[in-house]
């Protein structure tokens, strides 16, 4: 296999925005904490703190999470350290898709996991884990509900409402089946093992177990924020946001900065940026007349929500802007590794960070792939077409 490397600026693909994040994010030092290099992980190092209280809780949960899966050494490993307060973390986050969806997806976490051994390399006295966070709180089941395979769409059809983690596994079988299909005169073939791996009670779990699979022997460590542990640490903030809307306030503001500079602005900010979540349902908690108002469920004051925030955690979900915030109070974590359009977005929440003294992680763009088929790079030198 031939491997050619070049950087991004020589494609001619990249806006100078996206170019500015990759290799010039001094560019951006108002709206970020520090540019990413491995010299400025290591003083990140040194600020970074998570209380013991919330170290042992989050050891807690995934030790809870990981019930059902097989155990690997160097995950199990993982776990336990992060207990140690020279245990930190470098996260990647995707929403939940088929059999991993992308090629990003499974991009995303390799740079991860080679930046956290980078780490582990140049800092010998502190350890660095590698972290997916499993975005199942996402209700967008016809975004990742089919994918493409030599020119045909496998779907799962499924009724079932709500954050897609929760979905039991019904009908996924068939899928299974017909994956299993193109592949039926090649019976040795690995995906015929991972269609095993891609099992369990829920579509959390199911893809658990997969991306367990694919990387537990790199010590990839998997995180469920759908968790009333984990939710317990979030807690303070969601009662900070209903009283006070602190995370709109923040991200107008650095909107009309962000534009000033000419940067895109990826993400608008709603007046309150929580959903309600129960089972079969993930509605926007939103401002009405005076009232809260969640659809499906109807009007709540404030005093009732936060008597139910005190009992049931679980109940109040981050959308895009507030659940970076809660990764990094539940995560000793040093930088988060996303593509350009994550990137982008993440400049424009320093300020609620700094709104409940949270440290802002550095922010690492993942790198890019382009596979070349044999049959394509015949065809290319065929015709003197060179990368």
């Amino acid at each position: 296999m031939q491997v050619f490397r070049f950087p991004r600026i020589q494609t001619q693909s990249f806006d100078e925005q996206q170019l500015a994040l990759v290799y010039e994010q001094e560019r951006y030092a108002s709206f970020i904490h520090r540019s990413f290099s491995l010299k400025n992980l290591g003083r990140q190092m040194e600020e970074k703190k998570l209380s013991n209280a919330n170290r042992e809780r989050l050891v807690a949960a995934l030790e809870t999470q990981y019930g059902g899966v097989e155990s690997v050494d160097a995950v199990q490993k993982n776990i336990a350290s992060l207990a140690q307060e020279h245990t930190f973390t470098v996260v990647t986050g995707h929403q939940l898709s088929m059999f991993t969806g992308p090629l990003y997806f499974i991009l995303k976490i390799l740079h991860t996991i080679r930046l956290s051994e980078q780490l582990n390399a140049q800092y010998p006295d502190q350890h660095c884990v590698p972290v997916y966070w499993m975005a199942t709180e996402d209700h967008d089941f016809a975004e990742i509900q089919s994918l493409h395979l030599f020119n045909r769409q496998v779907t799962w059809e499924s009724e079932q409402k709500g954050a897609v983690g929760r979905f039991n596994t019904e009908g996924l079988d068939l899928v299974k089946k017909e994956i299993a299909e193109f592949f039926m005169n090649h019976p040795a073939a690995e995906i015929h093992t991972l269609l095993e791996a891609f099992e369990g009670k829920n579509f959390a779990l199911a893809t658990r177990r997969l991306v367990h699979f694919l990387f537990a022997e790199y010590g990839l460590v998997i995180v469920d924020g759908d968790d009333p542990a984990l939710k317990t640490s979030f807690a303070p903030i969601v009662k900070k946001e209903l009283m006070e809307q602190f995370s709109y306030h923040a991200v107008m503001s650095t909107n009309v900065r962000l534009k000033a500079d000419g940067a895109k602005i990826q993400v608008n900010p709603r007046e309150i940026n929580l959903f309600y979540l129960l089972d079969g349902l993930r509605e926007r908690i939103e401002w009405r007349d005076g009232r809260y108002f969640i659809e499906g469920v109807g009007d709540r004051t404030l005093e009732e929500l936060l008597e139910e925030l005190a009992v049931y955690p679980e109940r109040f979900s981050p959308n895009v802007v507030l659940r970076p915030l809660y990764q990094e109070l539940i995560l000793p974590n040093l930088a988060y590794v996303g593509g350009l359009g994550e990137i982008a977005y993440w400049l424009q929440l320093k300020g609620v960070f700094e709104a409940v003294e949270v440290t802002f992680p550095l922010l690492s763009v993942r790198n890019s792939l382009l596979w070349i088929e044999p049959a394509v790079a015949k065809r290319m030198d065929k015709i003197d077409m060179h990368l």
